[in-house]
């Protein structure tokens, strides 16, 4: 939901947004087959396509990337390395980095990440691509479904964040790097504990309503449909319970 939100912000409209949800689940469920069975240039080809919502491999870009923020007079800068640099700089990640043993899994999995954004192979879901490899890196490092939601943390500092991937690639933009993201998975390791303690003191009828909405929202995802308006719809139904759940994780 926080990718369909960061979809909203971004001017698309709610069944634009849905598709965008779609077609990012599509490429997540098949990121860590794709990452297993296929050179590294070819998952990412693939996976990019499944994002954006296509048949075929998608091609690595051809031509420069700029990019500005949304506010009024903001300037316009470059991002990525130069287009021509993008299939051989992609095969060096696979080389050199993907698989390397001479560090953590977690910093070697958050380095893939940042190759993947400053290289920026693509001219558009550059993010939404990285993300999924981040996901599937991580299942895989720690052996269990991970799907902890970097998104959120990683816009409330985007100012750094967006600072380190203007800055030269060298180990202390590295070491800064991981530390960022060390940063997010404290954080986001801290809500699950405290969303896991909130639900563990509900009732029986409290948990099956509970499922109940979520079971509708994920449904409606499945099929395409309105999920967000669904799970809206069935929390404001519930206000007493959704207030008692945000009471415990708050406290």
């Amino acid at each position: 939901m926080a990718q369909f939100a960061h979809r909203m912000a971004g001017g698309h409209s709610p069944e634009e947004g849905r598709a965008v949800i779609r077609h990012y689940r599509r490429a997540l469920s098949n990121a860590a087959e794709c990452m297993s069975c296929l050179s590294f240039g070819t998952a990412l080809r693939t996976l990019h396509a499944m994002i954006d919502g296509a048949d075929r491999p998608s091609n690595f870009r051809t031509l420069p990337v700029a990019c500005r923020a949304p506010r009024p007079g903001s300037p316009v800068y470059m991002v990525g390395i130069p287009w021509r640099k993008v299939p051989q700089a992609i095969d060096d990640i696979e080389s050199s980095l993907l698989y390397t043993t001479k560090i953590d899994p977690f910093s070697r999995t958050t380095l893939v990440h940042f190759e993947m954004l400053y290289i920026h192979p693509f001219g558009d879901g550059n993010g939404r691509l990285a993300r999924a490899v981040l996901t599937t890196m991580l299942t895989h490092a720690v052996g269990v479904p991970l799907t902890l939601d970097f998104t959120r943390p990683m816009r409330s500092v985007f100012g750094p964040y967006n600072k380190l991937l203007r800055s030269r690639r060298d180990g202390d933009t590295y070491r800064r790097w991981v530390d960022l993201f060390s940063g997010f998975l404290a954080a986001e390791t801290n809500l699950v504990e405290r969303v896991a303690h909130a639900l563990s003191d509900l009732g029986p009828a409290e948990v099956l309503t509970l499922r109940r909405i979520v079971h509708n929202a994920q449904k409606s995802v499945e099929e395409g449909g309105p999920a967000d308006i669904i799970l809206r719809n069935g929390l404001a139904a519930n206000k007493g319970l959704i207030r008692s759940i945000l009471t415990a994780i708050l406290s």
